[in-house]
């Protein structure tokens, strides 16, 4: 729609055609709803796509994630996403490692 951004829908595409794996976090609103209604068009003819996108929704946490505990497991999502040995960037690292 108008409000669309496409800029960063540009950049998911490029980040895409480049292998470079991409995680959407959403609270549980409307916004996790509509993006199921574009991953479709980004992952359209690229068998690699799905492997490369990861869509988590943080059940109960609010839109901003200020509600006490949403932006701790917002937080631990993404930090546990950063060390998972199946992205490029933590092979050779661990949870220990500095």
């Amino acid at each position: 729609g108008e409000g669309a951004n496409i800029g960063m829908l540009a950049a998911l595409r490029n980040s895409i055609d480049r292998n470079i794996p991409i995680r959407f976090v959403f609270a549980d609103t409307e916004d996790a709803k509509l993006l199921g209604t574009v991953l479709p068009g980004l992952r359209a003819g690229e068998s690699q796509a799905d492997s490369l996108i990861d869509l988590r929704v943080i059940q109960g946490a609010d839109h901003n994630f200020i509600m006490p505990g949403c932006a701790e497991r917002l937080t631990t999502s993404i930090l546990k996403w950063l060390v998972d040995p199946s992205v490029p960037w933590a092979q050779g690292f661990t949870q220990e490692s500095d």
